[in-house]
């Protein structure tokens, strides 16, 4: 477990690589309130939910302060993915800001499929407490 004061920009999380199956895809979907009527399993993952498996997987080996929060994303989703695919996650860190109390971390995730085509890519950003 790394911790945010040993983070420089430019640091490499560990490859993290996860499926989400049906299950998966249904608990994020009550999380998030989805209000589906239709019966139906939905037959591609949302686009969401891989982007927060991807930060949650990248995220697994940071130790972060409490009072930590997700603060913004900007994300590029380049094509749909079945559930019950394998995705692997690539994550680094883009800049590291200390300014005084004020602190941010920008993550870059690159997210591909089980077959290495890239299905999502993007930033997130971090704010810390001081």
């Amino acid at each position: 477990m790394i911790k945010y004061e040993d983070i420089t920009a430019g640091y490499e999380f560990p490859t993290a690589s996860y499926e989400l199956n049906s299950a998966i895809v249904a608990t994020y979907l009550e999380a998030v309130d989805n209000q589906d009527n239709s019966g139906s399993s939905p037959e591609f993952i949302p686009p969401l939910a891989i982007a927060a498996y991807a930060m949650k997987a990248s995220s697994s080996s940071l130790s972060l302060p409490p009072g930590s929060v997700h603060a913004a994303q900007e994300l590029v989703f380049l094509k749909p993915v079945p559930i019950g695919s394998i995705i692997t996650c690539h994550a680094r860190v883009a800049k590291k800001v200390d300014r005084g109390k004020m602190h941010l971390l920008v993550l870059e995730l690159n997210v591909f499929d089980q077959d290495g085509e890239k299905v999502q890519e993007g930033n997130a950003t971090v704010i810390l407490p001081g």
